[in-house]
């Protein structure tokens, strides 16, 4: 039994590592798919300007400073903050929240963060979800169908040697 079950592994190993490249037709194929799915898209995201602190009292200065000037390129310069780069809701914490809650050009309240940080942003435009490109998701996609492949070989090997060979009952 354990010589069968050696040999059926190493079988199993043998079929797995000579499994050839993946082919790119079939790639661009699930590709065209997914998209048409909705799968392998970019999410909406929002490119904000944030002045950080690390007291509340801090970022209440400088929101105080906003309100009465009016000028939120002057307090961002002021507080050395920047413009973030784009982040999608759902992976942006508060910061994504408050973000989405505001139209382009609006200022946020202050924002606690997770990191027990205070946040002041505003909004400086939004970007639409658009897919991902072929070249981009790849390797992904071809992982994937490797994967399938694979699991389509562990999962019928023993079936299909069972009918190749009529062996019926045996147990692999």
């Amino acid at each position: 039994k354990h010589k069968k079950n050696i040999l059926y592994n190493e079988y199993v190993s043998f079929l797995i590592n000579s499994l050839g490249e993946v082919d790119s037709s079939l790639v661009s194929k699930k590709y065209s798919k997914g998209i048409y799915k909705g799968e392998f898209i970019k999410p909406k995201s929002v490119v904000y300007s944030e002045i950080r602190t690390k007291t509340r009292e801090e970022i209440d200065a400088a929101y105080n400073l906003y309100l009465s000037l009016n000028d939120f390129d002057f307090v961002l310069k002021k507080y050395k903050g920047e413009v973030k780069n784009p982040i999608s809701l759902g992976r942006g914490g508060p910061l994504a929240s408050a973000a989405f809650g505001l139209q382009i050009g609006a200022v946020s309240s202050p924002v606690e963060n997770p990191n027990r940080t205070f946040s002041l942003i505003r909004v400086e435009k939004f970007v639409d979800e658009e897919p991902f490109t072929l070249a981009r998701v790849y390797k992904q996609i071809e992982r994937q169908l490797k994967k399938a492949s694979q699991d389509s070989i562990k999962t019928n090997l023993s079936i299909n040697l069972k009918l190749k060979h009529n062996l019926g009952a045996l147990v692999f």
